[in-house]
């Protein structure tokens, strides 16, 4: 027991030389510890047939993604007390036959497991969080939309990880689920 007191002293120690020293150091600029934000998908990543990347400040960005198997990826990058990425996949097989909260969950995990598969580069761990909304579908009572879900290995207690599905459904023939990770306060 001792020894897990002692590696979470040093990882909060190595945290605070990361994240606190960069934030005195620029404290003239905007007072952000968070980094540039940089794209998800490589720019000749094998499986996309076309990708955009906009930076909309110095903690924000967009990033659309068409894959060559059809679905659209919008992606969401931000924050500055927090770090968040939000994804957004459209395609018109997505949620084709079902729009319940079951189907989303299941849906939303199967996104984020071929994310894992096409060895994206983000700060989160998104096998970890499919399997956090795999584990929910088990729950009694039953998880909601919207409902903050710890993503359990991603993180150390301050800065455990979270999952929130924000948005599914259909429209106009097309389906969508829209699925937020974070952690902070940084």
């Amino acid at each position: 027991m001792k020894l897990l007191t002692l590696k979470r002293q040093i990882f909060r120690s190595a945290l605070s030389v990361l994240f606190v020293i960069p934030c005195i150091c620029g404290a003239g600029q905007d007072e952000c510890i968070r980094g540039i934000p940089t794209p998800v998908f490589a720019k000749n990543h094998a499986d996309i047939r076309s990708r955009n990347f906009t930076l909309t400040s110095s903690t924000e960005a967009k990033e659309q993604v068409q894959l060559k198997s059809g679905e659209l990826i919008r992606i969401s990058h931000g924050g500055c007390e927090y770090y968040t990425i939000t994804f957004r996949f459209e395609s018109n097989e997505i949620l084709r036959s079902d729009t319940s909260t079951n189907r989303v969950y299941k849906e939303a995990a199967d996104l984020l497991q071929k994310l894992t598969t096409l060895k994206v580069d983000s700060a989160f761990d998104l096998g970890l969080a499919a399997a956090t909304l795999e584990t929910a579908l088990m729950k009694q009572p039953r998880t909601e939309l919207h409902d903050t879900l710890a993503v359990v290995g991603d993180g150390e207690e301050f800065l455990q990880t979270q999952i929130r599905i924000d948005a599914a459904g259909r429209k106009r023939k097309i389906g969508f689920i829209e699925i937020s990770l974070f952690k902070g306060p940084l």
